[in-house]
């Protein structure tokens, strides 16, 4: 004998599903958890509202506060060889290629070089407003500055000097430069340096 179900009850039973979905959907949208190393930027409309966001759990509108997530851990950018930069063979948090430049004798060398730096945690709202996303301080400072200051100050040394070893005189001189430019812009430069500098095959037997 078979069994009836009345609709009434599956209707019910639907509505309190979607219900309970709704429920869910706006519960996961009002908490929201900042992990460890890591500090938040709520947005309202596209203003900042309120104190950074330590890590933890927190609160927030449903579908109108959007959070910005910032690491104050530390992060490296790195420049490699078009073959790493292709096979990804660096566990640098941003790869970039490696820069191009002369020296003051008119050599061509290419520079592969790392930048080690953090985000302010008392500045992030600056960073915020100023720079936009974590990805945008990479590509407006860290990229932009460092690039500029390694083709640059490479200029003032001969192919000679850099190939015998004047490496850590110049990424020093170079760090020197940047240092002040990351803080202003609420960044911490940790460490630069350069990891290998790359002369044209047939002059190097010429220096050898």
């Amino acid at each position: 004998m078979a069994i009836s179900i009345p609709k009434v009850s599956v209707r019910r039973a639907l509505w309190i599903i979607l219900v309970a979905i709704l429920a869910l959907i706006v519960f996961r949208s009002t908490v929201y958890s900042v992990r460890y190393g890591t500090i938040g930027v709520v947005t309202r409309f596209g203003r900042i509202i309120g104190e950074p966001a330590e890590p933890g759990l927190h609160v927030k509108i449903p579908f109108v506060d959007k959070v910005l997530v910032y690491r104050t851990q530390k992060i490296i950018y790195e420049t490699l060889s078009t073959e790493a930069f292709v096979n990804n063979e660096s566990n640098a948090d941003y790869l970039d290629h490696a820069v191009d430049t002369t020296t003051k004798d008119g050599q061509q060398i290419s520079l592969r070089y790392s930048v080690r730096f953090s985000i302010n945690p008392e500045r992030v709202q600056e960073v915020a407003e100023r720079l936009g996303t974590e990805w945008e301080v990479v590509e407006k400072i860290i990229k932009t500055d460092s690039r500029i200051w390694v083709r640059s100050l490479t200029r003032n040394y001969e192919a000679l000097d850099l190939y015998s070893g004047n490496i850590e005189e110049v990424s020093l001189a170079i760090a020197e430069k940047l240092g002040p430019l990351f803080e202003e812009n609420g960044i911490i430069l940790d460490e630069f340096g350069i990891r290998s500098i790359n002369l044209r095959e047939e002059y190097v037997p010429t220096i050898e």
